[in-house]
């Protein structure tokens, strides 16, 4: 490849992701919103708890033994690594488990896996009568956690394979497949996903978190939209590789979610 040709295609994939074929409404159909995060979530100081007391515990609160759980009274915003020891569920906690209990009736159970719980817009092949490529979650190539997996340490991959439509091998330029990962391997983005989810499902009667389990996972569905289409649109400009910018919507998230 020449490195005027190599200059044209980055022009190319600098386009406007208005100019994408992808059909980012349809995507995002099964939303509530589609509007990002940033544009939802509260500022640093706006996550305190409004009672700061043992009594404001989340088990305490759980459990209707709460000073006043209707007056003003929440419990702290959880970190990843408080959820994690509730799925462990290896002590004797008593506080652990009833929470764990809840988790499980919201149909959040430890063993549940990633792609059940977040990847539904993904999780069969688009079809998008306006764009030259289908795509779809790469559950083979992927890794996968469990709920519990996710809010360890980790670099986990979420492959999104892209497969050309009317591809006639020796005529149709480029390949035939595209897996791409759209983290990019950033780290703990299932970690703080799957962390700011629980936390909502709680608020706002007991974690004081400022957004709602269906804003979270609408906020998810725009930052897979916005890799998506991404790399839509740098395939339409003739680049199959090196992608620009990938994972950068999906790091952005995983910033806006480590809040703790």
């Amino acid at each position: 490849m020449t490195d005027q040709h190599s200059k044209d295609m980055d022009h190319q994939s600098e386009a406007p992701a208005s100019e994408s074929r992808f059909d980012r409404r349809r995507f995002l159909r099964t939303s509530v919103a589609a509007s990002p995060l940033l544009l939802t979530m509260k500022s640093p100081t706006a996550w305190a708890t409004n009672g700061s007391s043992a009594n404001c515990s989340l088990q305490v609160l759980l459990s209707g033994n709460g000073s006043h759980p209707h007056n003003g009274c929440t419990a702290d915003v959880k970190s990843p690594g408080y959820w994690k020891s509730v799925y462990d569920n290896n002590s004797s906690d008593q506080g652990k488990k009833l929470v764990l209990t809840a988790l499980k009736s919201f149909g959040y159970p430890e063993d549940m896996k990633f792609s059940s719980s977040f990847l539904a817009p993904i999780a069969t092949t688009s079809i998008d009568l306006n764009a030259s490529w289908n795509f779809v979650f790469d559950a083979q190539r992927s890794e996968d956690p469990s709920l519990r997996s996710a809010l360890a340490d980790n670099k986990i991959e979420l492959i999104v394979k892209f497969v050309r439509k009317n591809y006639v091998a020796g005529t149709t330029p480029g390949p035939r497949e595209v897996r791409v990962d759209i983290t990019k391997r950033r780290s703990n983005v299932h970690k703080f996903i799957v962390s700011g989810f629980l936390n909502s499902l709680f608020y706002p009667q007991f974690i004081d978190y400022q957004l709602t389990s269906d804003q979270v996972k609408t906020a998810l569905d725009t930052a897979i939209a916005n890799e998506i289409d991404n790399v839509m649109t740098q395939l339409e400009a003739g680049r199959f590789s090196n992608f620009r910018n990938v994972g950068n919507s999906l790091k952005a998230l995983r910033d806006e979610l480590n809040r703790w």
